[in-house]
């Protein structure tokens, strides 16, 4: 307990009342003990993370009685300890023996697995259990003390009521604490009058921000600490009651699959009937499918631990979660009490924020580093990955370690076959515990990582094969990776988040396991990141595409056009080089044959993707995956890539090749009524085959023929209203066909050109005509535009057509 003048200060913040700080000295013998009783470093030395749960009756999150230790190993009613366990339940009690692990030599020690489930000893103090509401709240006296934070000075009244803690103050309500940090962008001090107007009690602040204005901005309290981002962490756990201590928590952190793995070893814990929270980049769930947007793939430290506090007080049993580097070098894990890390690899990436490849890595051992109890923490580590030595040296070398990869075999976790499709991928896997047949949604190569990841967990946690195998199998796919757009097209169209060279990598030699016919690829790099990062894409790209289209993708406040430029300098070009070439009719092709477009626009540069495709292609759309968003200066726009690939599909004009397979032809026709909302029939090189027996074909797909339009109608200028509703019109004359698109087009509508794409040709007969499509459609909108300036003809707005011809090409060299 504080002493009764800490909890009787008469000084208040009051502008008529003189203001002197309370003598911190009085504060250190009982901060030192508490600090030395709770600290997560001491813990780990003391064992007062084991002890067993108080048996006091009353476990409300209120007063002292929320703060105390949780054993993360007992359950309820159960007490364990380093060399024995003790367990103990209604029906009685037995003893076990020690370990109850399996140890294994391997190149990098003792392995060591569980063959009992570490997650049935853990879960929130059983009087918690449907007590969502459970209100927060304690005097910054009793914060200060239990936290462990040392003031350097206070000013007012200890015994202020803290019903809430934030650190952004635009958050703030009545009774809340606020902690004023220095962030990348903005210094919280500058926020402390507009987080007292809205209620804010106390204030915590740095010695170098202590100024006049501070002390009279009207709260009840002012803390003077060193470092508020150190503090931030601390007192946020305190006061939520250090609720990592009852969940078991599982860390990954790597480059790439993150978000994938994370997603897996959820569904492995859910399908066992462990409630399980998740923290990831696309979406935050708490427990069952109660799910939060996902403000950053790590959550600060308030929101991280508040949300934790719901998952305990909701009966939540585990927390998977990415550890990004940047929140493990920013603090917002410092206080997460984690069981398990995992490490799925470490490429390129971040480095505008790091600086160095060696900083980037020593962010994410931080992870690794809290690994230091062989009874309580795991390691699982890829040792494919060149770095795996420093993260298996991070933390204590007696916790137990899995390791997993594709291409050493002296991985525990291996893969024997694996079976590759577009919709299935199929793998065989040795574990130290036997061999697991997986039938997985989750599609590609490089996903076998994941699924190896999520697999090396459940060994390392002492899971049933079964187990594993039935909760990998339940994803169907995970939001953004490896997506597919199907609108029964005859080509694939994939979208994923591959954001960095290595992941574009992975990704593209995926799609070349596929045996496509031809790979497209659209994609653009962020800006205000690393810079570096954006040539290597673009040549990791032209490498392994036949096409790519390098456009947008959340630029912020940087030009796209300087984006571009670092792209463009991927295979040797500068956008003032490649910038004459916009309105050129030529294709050329890089030195490998890849052809190369830029557009700015990435809603054209999706649109044109589309156009071009043909059966047997695949289109990749790489770079947001599940973002829903496009920032441009400070303002972020509604944009999904999946949204705009399936507008596109939707709306199709396309014409069959003569003397070509006629199979597809019905298809292709039957695809595009169902998607369209107007499909127009035409010829497109129909070679020495007669045209009207190839829109005859194409008719089947819709159960019409030639004879049958041409009787309704009267001629093969033909229009039908298809019983979807979809209006379906027929010309031969390819120049009117696309006119009369042209001119049926209204404001919203896309007009999809599709066969032609980058030809210059109409081939009739065995003679080959100049013939353009982009050409053909420029001179079709400028004869729309002239109609606006004559009255007597009617006026058509100019819609967003899809002509490629707008996109910038390059020139090989």
């Amino acid at each position: 307990m504080t002493s009764p003048s800490l909890c009787s200060s008469p000084f208040s913040l009051s502008s008529t009342s003189p203001l002197l700080p309370l003598p911190c000295s009085l504060f250190s013998p009982s901060l030192h003990s508490l600090r030395r009783a709770v600290s997560p470093h001491s813990a780990l030395n003391n064992s007062s993370k084991l002890s067993h749960m108080s048996p006091k009756k009353d476990r409300a999150l209120a007063a002292d009685d929320s703060f105390r230790s949780v054993s993360k190993l007992a359950p309820l009613r159960c007490k364990v300890s380093f060399g024995r366990r003790d367990i103990s339940s209604e029906e009685g009690s037995r003893e076990e023996s020690p370990t109850g692990l399996q140890e294994k030599e391997t190149p990098w020690g003792k392995s060591t697995y569980s063959d009992r489930t570490m997650l049935s000893s853990f879960g929130p103090p059983p009087d918690s259990f449907g007590n969502y509401e459970t209100k927060f709240q304690m005097t910054l006296a009793d914060l200060l003390e239990k936290s462990g934070v040392t003031p350097t000075a206070i000013y007012g009244d200890l015994d202020a009521l803290i019903t809430g803690v934030q650190d952004d103050s635009r958050e703030v309500c009545q009774g809340d604490l606020f902690i004023s940090c220095v962030g990348s962008k903005t210094d919280g001090h500058l926020y402390l009058s507009e987080a007292c107007n809205r209620g804010a009690v106390a204030l915590v602040v740095g010695e170098e921000s202590v100024k006049d204005q501070v002390l009279r901005c009207g709260c009840k309290a002012v803390v003077v600490v060193k470092a508020t981002d150190s503090a931030l962490p601390v007192i946020a756990a305190t006061f939520y009651g250090h609720p990592s201590r009852s969940l078991f928590v599982v860390g990954v952190t790597g480059t790439n699959g993150k978000t994938t793995t994370t997603n897996l070893v959820r569904s492995i814990f859910e399908t066992m009937g462990y409630g399980t929270g998740l923290f990831g980049t696309v979406c935050f769930f708490i427990n069952g499918d109660e799910m939060l947007e996902a403000s950053r793939t790590t959550p600060d430290a308030v929101p991280a631990q508040r949300l934790m506090a719901k998952m305990v007080r909701s009966g939540t049993k585990a927390l998977v979660m990415e550890a990004s580097s940047e929140g493990l070098e920013q603090g917002r894990c410092n206080e997460l009490d984690f069981n398990v890390a995992v490490f799925t690899n470490l490429t390129r990436d971040h480095l505008d924020f790091h600086g160095t490849m060696e900083a980037y890595k020593k962010s994410k051992g931080k992870l690794f580093a809290k690994m230091v109890d062989p009874n309580r923490h795991r390691k699982v580590v890829n040792i494919d990955d060149p770095n795996a030595p420093y993260f298996i040296d991070q933390g204590n070398a007696d916790v137990p370690l899995v390791t997993f990869g594709m291409q050493n075999k002296n991985a525990e976790v291996y893969p024997l076959k694996s079976e590759l499709s577009l919709f299935k991928t199929k793998v065989s896997v040795s574990t130290p515990k036997g061999t697991l047949e997986i039938n997985s949604g989750m599609l590609g190569r490089y996903n076998i990582y994941n699924i190896l990841a999520a697999v090396a967990v459940g060994i390392a946690v002492g899971l049933k094969l079964e187990d594993i195998v039935r909760g990998i199998e339940a994803v169907k796919g995970v939001s953004g990776r490896f997506e597919l757009i199907d609108e029964g097209q005859p080509f694939a169209v994939i979208v994923d988040y591959a954001h960095t060279p290595d992941a574009v990598c992975r990704l593209l030699d995926a799609v070349r396991e596929l045996n496509p016919r031809r790979v497209i690829t659209v994609f653009g790099c962020g800006g205000e990141r690393d810079r570096g990062k954006r040539p290597l894409m673009t040549k990791i790209a032209a490498d392994k595409s036949d096409v790519v289209i390098l456009t947008s993708d959340n630029p912020r406040n940087e030009d796209p056009s300087t984006i571009l430029d670092d792209m463009l300098a991927g295979v040797g070009y500068t956008m003032q080089e490649y910038s004459p070439h916009g309105g050129s009719k030529i294709y050329p092709k890089l030195p490998n044959g890849c052809t190369l477009l830029v557009n700015e626009d990435r809603r054209v540069a999706l649109q044109a993707a589309i156009a071009m495709g043909k059966e047997g292609d695949i289109i990749v759309v790489a770079g947001k995956g599940h973002e829903t968003y496009q920032i441009e200066g400070d303002t972020k726009k509604f944009f999904d890539d999946r949204v705009e690939c399936r507008q596109a599909l939707r709306q199709v004009f396309f014409g069959c090749g003569g003397e070509r397979d006629r199979g597809k032809r019905p298809s292709m026709t039957r695809i595009a009524g169902d998607k369209s909302d107007v499909v127009i029939l035409t010829s497109d090189n129909p070679r020495n085959e007669d045209p009207m027996k190839i829109l005859d074909d194409m008719l089947a797909g819709v159960g019409y023929t030639m004879e049958e339009c041409c009787s309704l109608h009267g001629g093969s200028n033909s229009h039908q209203k298809l019983p979807n509703g979809c209006t379906l019109s027929v010309n031969g004359d390819r120049r009117l066909a696309l006119r009369a698109a042209i001119a049926m087009g209204k404001e919203g509508d896309a007009i999809v050109v599709a066969g032609k794409g980058h030809e210059t040709y109409q081939i009739e007969g065995d003679t080959k005509k100049l013939f353009d499509d982009r050409v053909e459609c420029r001179e079709a909108l400028r004869a729309e535009a002239s109609r606006k300036t004559d009255r007597r003809l009617p006026c058509f707005p100019r819609l967003p057509s899809i002509d490629i011809s707008s996109l910038r090409f390059s020139r090989s060299r």
